[in-house]
């Protein structure tokens, strides 16, 4: 009875467990089950709207950080490049102050040295061999002391400037105080530049001279620094201002106090070398022909203050009636000559010939007609002297002083290594050569009007009105000094004319 009791019991409960639950519909259920899904969707869609809105700030973040660094790196690089330009610059200035101060005391205090030295021996009447002058040296070295001592100024600017520097620090008051100066000094040095060229030219002729300055080199720990060296320096240093300008203007913060400034100074170191570019250039043609007059060995070529050098290069020169024969040839080629020689061993060159440029024609040469390429044809005509006492011949034939002066036409013919060479060499030769023959122009037509005007238009007109007169009447006839042009005759001669010694000189 207990277990059937149990088991009724049980059967209750359950009955009973679910009566008290409630049946629910399924509407209700799909109704819930939607309430719950549309929460869950809400809550993933905010949940990924909050992961990409983090995402977005995380990127501008980076971005920003990544752009800060950036700007600050690229702060601190121009800052370091800005100051790496101006130690560049005082560097430099102190390796060209060195040179200046080596060519004065190497070069111009031992001559002084010398001169002194002379002086007190007796000078030109002791006998003694004498090195130098005193005017020798002014002509030699110009204004190398104002030059000296306004680059000194300068390096002292930049130095206390240094003391004081800082990121924001200004730089450009110091170029723009230095450039009048520089400029002043350079055009003096420009104005007395070709008369020490000469000077030097005429003193190492010389051999006291040479062997004085061989030994001031030889003394020197620069040896391979010369006095020509020292005066193209002097000249050609104003040059090297406007590119380390223009960096370190580069090298500036646009917002920078001093980048507005650095950019006027930079175009005014750059207007300057413009102007003055012409000069330079002339004076480097200049020392270019100096030093070729000291390698070309027996030649009779001598440097004038107006010669310049213009091209140098190792050509082949054709030789023969047909040019088949060819010798390596150094040519030099100047504004009004053209010297060409065999290069020695040791960077001479032997003398072999030259070709004036105003009776010369030049001309490309073909391949057709010459069987070589990049060959140029220079035309010159020359004189041929031969002494004789004969008169007459061909027109082009003159009678000079007992010898018989005739003209020809000798070709040389020269070949380059290329096109480009060929064709730099026609042109400049035939540029030259168009100046020279302008100068010779030019020379003659007035030559021609000061002959003119030596001879006073009244003097010259009573002259001729009284020959004439003279002549017509019968009368004396004179010269423009007074003199009669031929002596009285007297009734003798009248009768059988006039010969030709009595004529008046």
């Amino acid at each position: 009875m207990l277990r059937r009791r149990s088991k009724d019991i049980q059967s209750t409960t359950s009955s009973s467990g679910s009566s008290f639950y409630p049946h629910r519909s399924s509407d209700s259920l799909s109704r819930t089950n939607t309430i719950t899904s549309a929460r869950s969707n809400n809550s993933s869609i905010m949940q990924e709207k909050l992961l990409e809105d983090m995402s977005i700030i995380d990127d501008l973040y980076n971005d920003f950080a990544d752009q800060v660094e950036t700007d600050f790196y690229e702060v601190e690089v121009r800052y370091r490049d800005r100051e790496q330009s101006i130690q560049d610059i005082y560097a430099s200035e102190i390796e060209y102050l060195a040179l200046l101060q080596h060519g004065s005391e190497m070069f111009e205090q031992k001559m002084r040295v010398q001169v002194q030295q002379q002086s007190k021996k007796g000078g030109i009447l002791s006998g003694n061999k004498i090195i130098c002058t005193d005017q020798d040296i002014n002509i030699l070295f110009g204004n190398h002391h104002e030059i000296l001592a306004a680059h000194r100024r300068f390096l002292e600017d930049l130095e206390e400037r240094f003391r004081i520097w800082g990121p924001t620090q200004l730089i450009s008051d110091v170029f723009r105080d230095f450039l009048p100066k520089l400029a002043m000094c350079t055009q003096k040095r420009l104005q007395t530049f070709a008369a020490s060229v000469m000077a030097l030219d005429r003193l190492m002729k010389l051999p006291i001279f040479r062997k004085f300055i061989e030994a001031c080199q030889t003394e020197s720990a620069h040896s391979h620094i010369t006095l020509m060296d020292i005066f193209k320096a002097q000249v050609q240093r104003l040059t090297s201002y406007a590119p380390s300008l223009r960096a370190l203007a580069q090298n500036t913060d646009p917002l920078h106090p001093d980048y507005t400034h650095m950019l006027r100074c930079t175009t005014k170191f750059e207007a300057l070398n413009q102007d003055m570019y012409s000069s330079l250039d002339d004076i480097s043609r200049l020392c270019d022909a100096y030093e070729a007059t000291l390698i070309i060995r027996e030649s009779p070529l001598l440097l004038m203050e107006n010669r310049r050098l213009y091209l140098r290069g190792d050509l082949i020169k054709l030789t023969g009636s047909d040019n088949s024969h060819t010798e390596p040839r150094a040519v030099f080629l100047f504004n009004d000559i053209l010297i060409h020689g065999r290069l020695n061993k040791d960077g001479t060159v032997a003398y072999r010939g030259q070709i004036e440029l105003t009776t010369s024609v030049a001309r490309a040469s073909n391949t057709e007609s010459n069987k070589r390429s990049h060959c140029f044809e220079v035309i010159a005509t020359e004189k041929q002297v031969s002494s004789t006492m004969a008169v007459g011949g061909a027109p082009n034939m003159l009678f000079s002083s007992g010898s018989l002066v005739s003209t020809t036409q000798v070709s040389h013919m020269f070949q380059a290594r290329s096109r480009e060479e060929q064709s730099m060499w026609v042109t400049e030769l035939q540029r030259l050569i168009s100046n020279c023959k302008e100068k010779k122009a030019k020379f003659s037509a007035t030559t021609t009007i000061r002959q003119s005007s030596d001879v006073p238009p009244s003097l010259s007109r009573s002259t001729t009105s009284s020959s004439s007169s003279t002549a017509a009447s019968g009368g004396e006839a004179f010269d423009l000094r007074g003199k009669p042009l031929y002596k009285k005759m007297n009734s003798k001669s009248s009768t059988r004319g006039i010969n030709s010694h009595e004529f008046m000189p």
